[in-house]
């Protein structure tokens, strides 16, 4: 797997994934599924309550905004900041997407809370998912669309990169809210 670029900030300890019972307990979500179609329906009183608009920062040419947790768009701007004060913002090609209350992908995932995609809480971004489909390894250093000089800086503020994940579950476009072990 392609690592980020050794960096000062490379050296912070990572961030760990929510486990299922922490993201119950901690970011619980009024929804429904429907098992036939697997389509998830979330409370529109719980969005209204939950979420909030959120914008990357001027230097990134992506100018529309979106929906993240009230709880995770703190850490996500936080990253965004660091990105435009590094001069990194290039690296942010194409947005593709934050909260999307849908299933995890893959064929054996439960049709209940426990197979909501992280993006389901508002909790996941995705950035230039063309240049690092899931399943490949993320695009390489230099190369169009390549996050990993992003990488240190979103482990700095709390965030866990799915190009982490290895094999088929590598997931390089994607950025969640996680955890710090006390």
């Amino acid at each position: 797997m392609t690592q980020a670029p050794p960096t000062p900030l490379a050296k912070l300890r990572k961030p760990r994934q929510f486990s299922q019972p922490e993201l119950e307990a901690r970011f619980p979500i009024d929804c429904t599924i429907l098992p036939k179609t697997r389509e998830v329906r979330v409370n529109p009183a719980w969005e209204r309550k939950q979420l909030v608009k959120v914008r990357f920062p001027e230097s990134v040419p992506i100018h529309n905004s979106f929906w993240l947790h009230k709880d995770a768009a703190p850490v996500f701007l936080a990253w965004f900041a660091l990105i435009d004060k590094e001069g990194l913002s290039k690296h942010i090609v194409t947005f593709n997407g934050s909260y999307v209350p849908r299933l995890k992908r893959g064929d054996n995932v439960p049709t209940t809370k426990y197979g909501l995609s992280r993006h389901s809480r508002g909790l996941a971004i995705d950035i230039n998912a063309m240049w690092n489909p899931m399943g490949k390894p993320p695009a390489p250093l230099g190369a169009l669309g390549c996050v990993l000089p992003l990488v240190p800086l979103m482990h700095e503020v709390g965030l866990v990169w799915g190009g982490d994940w290895g094999g088929a579950s590598c997931d390089a476009m994607h950025f969640e809210l996680g955890t710090f072990d006390e």
